[in-house]
């Protein structure tokens, strides 16, 4: 059964920017899915490497005492950003 169409309003430029990354043969739609997943395969490659790192981080007591010197430090910074006019 194939899914009712739906219309999805853009600009000029980002509808001639699909057409072009839409290989012949393919819909705009085809585009947008292919996008999507590849999206979501980055994403989920960048939380793995993240989550790597965090792990390598952690069994590493320097390490982690320095990023919670460098957080309180930036929150500090960020709270004193905001305060000012």
């Amino acid at each position: 059964m194939t899914e009712k169409p739906t219309t999805i309003t853009t600009s000029r430029k980002v509808h001639a920017d699909l057409q072009r990354l839409t290989p012949k043969g393919d819909t705009l739609g085809d585009t947008v899915a292919r996008l999507i997943a590849e999206h979501e395969q980055r994403r989920t490659v960048n939380r793995l490497a993240y989550e790597s790192r965090m792990a390598a981080a952690r069994s590493n007591a320097q390490a982690v005492a320095a990023a919670d010197r460098l957080t309180r430090r930036l929150v500090a910074e960020a709270e004193a950003r905001a305060a000012r006019p």
